[in-house]
């Protein structure tokens, strides 16, 4: 198949741009005939930067298992949800997305062997929990675990973003107040301050040379560190070694490694015991656990877990030897093994961190504020006293 640049009309006569894989352009006008779009023209780009994967957002993807678990479970077959689905979307990402299906199924692919091939990437652990559920014929229940998955993964995903967006709006804001001070205000008191003689408090002095230096070197303030982070990424990327020293280093750095670490563990149990309740094997569920961590400290610890289990341990013996792990973790491993209610143990321990996760950012959140406020006061009353210390000394020595 070739992806087609094209421009189209939808019925209400607006004018739509986009990409769509066909294999000509006669089945591009089937494609997004059956979309409700009119083609107008088309062209298949030469820059190989226009085949880069089209990702699904994660909210898009959720919808569509909804839907296809809701009809699945009713008695739909799957065409017909599909096809219900592409007419009745008004977002043009999940209307295509799910068109592209429509035609691999029709052209003989199963549901996963379409999800696996489509331009729009579906992650591994999807496409093979699906096939699992078409083999075991438990599609609708497999579908109903990916959902639940997907939108903790989305709330975890929306309480890290929480827990950095807002220390790093406030700590702008108290930067910027900080710099107007620093190179807007302080220099224009500190020349009435020079102007009425006396002597120069050395808080004074400080607060005079830190202008001047914000003044003539603030610039530094902004590139230094996003020049170090810039390099420490290009660092890790040259060297594995320096990756797993850099994300060993963020799982330690307070106050955002421990939740970081508690982050990784409630994945790590809730993607475990989904795959593994859904029937994946304890090797490939590691396997794909391994995969789904960005932490490299973590994907060495599992791949060396994975060679203990290979070589004939236990699970919770394998698991055992990481320090990654916490002494909770191996616990919960060894109930289940011993009861047979592996996944049940590992649900146990993803309630346990997802409550610990959300408990720590609202701590934390609860401590920025306030910390932020007294650093900032603080600095003002630096500022302030600075300031008025000298016109005090000038004023005291005058005689009336």
């Amino acid at each position: 198949m070739k992806t087609y640049r094209y421009v189209a009309v939808n019925t209400m006569g607006q004018v739509i741009r986009g990409e769509q894989t066909a294999n000509s352009q006669d089945d591009l006008q089937a494609r997004l005939a059956r979309l409700s779009l009119e083609l107008i023209s088309a062209k298949v780009p030469r820059k190989a930067l226009s085949q880069r994967p089209r990702s699904l957002p994660l909210r898009d993807l959720i919808n569509v298992l909804i839907h296809l678990q809701t009809l699945s479970q009713a008695g739909v077959p799957l065409i017909e949800s599909l096809t219900d689905l592409r007419d009745s979307s008004d977002a043009q990402g999940v209307r295509s997305f799910v068109a592209d299906l429509v035609d691999r199924i029709e052209a003989g692919s199963t549901l996963s062997q379409a999800m696996a091939q489509s331009p729009w990437p579906v992650d591994d652990v999807i496409v093979s929990l699906v096939q699992t559920g078409e083999a075991t014929g438990k599609l609708p229940e497999v579908l109903h675990e990916i959902i639940e998955n997907l939108k903790w993964t989305d709330e975890i995903t929306e309480q890290t973003k929480k827990l950095l967006r807002a220390p790093a709006f406030t700590g702008a804001v108290v930067l910027g107040a900080i710099a107007f001070l620093m190179v807007y205000l302080v220099p224009q008191l500190l020349v009435f301050i020079k102007g009425i003689g006396g002597d120069i408090p050395f808080q004074t002095v400080l607060l005079i040379r830190t202008s001047e230096a914000l003044q003539s070197h603030g610039y530094l303030l902004v590139a230094v560190p996003f020049l170090l982070w810039l390099l420490a990424r290009a660092a890790a990327r040259a060297s594995p070694a320096w990756r797993e020293r850099l994300d060993g280093w963020k799982l330690r750095a307070p106050p955002i490694g421990p939740i970081l670490k508690k982050i990784i563990m409630a994945r790590f149990a809730n993607s475990f015991a989904l795959m593994y309740r859904s029937g994946v094997s304890v090797i490939d569920a590691l396997g794909f656990c391994k995969g789904l961590s960005t932490n490299f400290a973590y994907q060495k610890a599992l791949d060396n877990a994975l060679k203990s289990i290979t070589e004939g341990q236990k699970i919770s013996d394998a698991f055992a030897q990481l320090t990654l792990f916490p002494p909770l973790v191996i616990r919960m491993l060894r109930v289940g093994e011993n009861t047979g209610g592996l996944d049940t143990a590992l649900d146990n321990v993803s309630y346990f961190y997802r409550r610990e996760v959300n408990d720590s950012v609202e701590k934390l959140q609860a401590a920025i504020q306030p910390a932020l406020t007294v650093f900032l006061g603080g600095m003002v009353a630096w500022i302030m006293s600075s300031v008025l210390l000298p016109i005090y000394d000038v004023i005291s020595k005058v005689k009336f």
